[in-house]
């Protein structure tokens, strides 16, 4: 549905609707169309409008069991509120495209989503860190995390990509770190440089991976493998690791210390996929 108002603007069975997705809908009319809707459990909602609806009584309604929430070019403080309605979600899929307007509200509040299990961000021609905007979860099970960059700033100098994208790397792990989750699934997708370093500090930060995917754009020395080995130690239960890299030519010690890690597992599977 691509209306600003839904129930004002039409005569629908809301409450057999399973799957929504809207665009352009004023906060305000979805806020109050959404309680009719007891059976839904995938909602989608695409450049949502901020109008007069600022403070919500969550208390006087009740909204569906949502499993499944999708968000696209959202202002920060309709995601805020979102979140707060569908605590017990268990996908949740971030979109932020150009001119995302960032959240007014308290960092330091927490939002607890209990079930959340999976994450993907897809950061689509916007300036990174776009994280530092999104409200802090707190998520115990969360095992899935995805995230997907198009960044411009792949246009920059390599010097001033990786100023970027250690910063991007360092929000991770903070966010992360304060979701207190143990990771089991981990995909990178930068259009953007990074030092082995950070990459490393981020690694620390998910000693439970089982399965890694990751993208590199300009070669396999932002991995850190010296660092990573022996395995054992600092991704013991890693099974699965897929690298995406450019088709360049490896430093040679670059190769050495990506045998070293290889052989520290004999039970790894590694993937190398070539990119132009």
């Amino acid at each position: 549905l691509s209306l600003p108002f839904l129930k004002e603007m039409i005569i629908l069975p809301w409450s057999q609707l399973t799957q929504l997705t809207c665009e352009f809908v004023h906060w305000s009319s979805l806020h109050s169309t959404l309680p009719l809707m007891h059976n839904l459990f995938l909602l989608c909602v695409i450049k949502p409008v901020v109008d007069s609806t600022n403070d919500i009584d969550r208390q006087s309604v009740t909204y569906p069991r949502l499993s499944s929430l999708e968000v696209e070019d959202c202002d920060f403080r309709i995601l805020h509120s979102l979140l707060h309605v569908f605590p017990d979600i268990r996908r949740l899929t971030i979109a932020v495209f150009e001119q995302a307007e960032p959240h007014d509200l308290d960092r330091n509040e927490t939002i607890h989503l209990l079930h959340l299990s999976s994450i993907r961000f897809e950061i689509i021609h916007q300036s990174l860190p776009s994280l530092s905007n999104v409200p802090q979860m707190y998520a115990p099970n969360l095992s899935k995390l995805e995230f997907l960059s198009t960044s411009k700033e792949r246009r920059m100098d390599v010097l001033s990509q990786r100023v970027v994208g250690n910063s991007m790397l360092r929000s991770l792990a903070n966010f992360i770190s304060r979701a207190c989750c143990s990771l089991k699934t981990l995909k990178l997708a930068f259009a953007i440089d990074f030092d082995c370093d950070e990459m490393g500090s981020l690694f620390r930060s998910t000693p439970n991976l089982e399965d890694m995917d990751i993208s590199v754009v300009h070669g396999m020395e932002c991995i850190p493998w010296r660092s990573m080995t022996p395995i054992s130690q600092n991704l013991p239960q890693l099974k699965t690791f897929a690298l995406h890299i450019p088709c360049d030519v490896v430093p040679p010690e670059t190769l050495t210390d990506l045998v070293a890690f290889v052989r520290s597992n004999i039970l790894l599977q590694v993937t190398f996929l070539c990119m132009d």
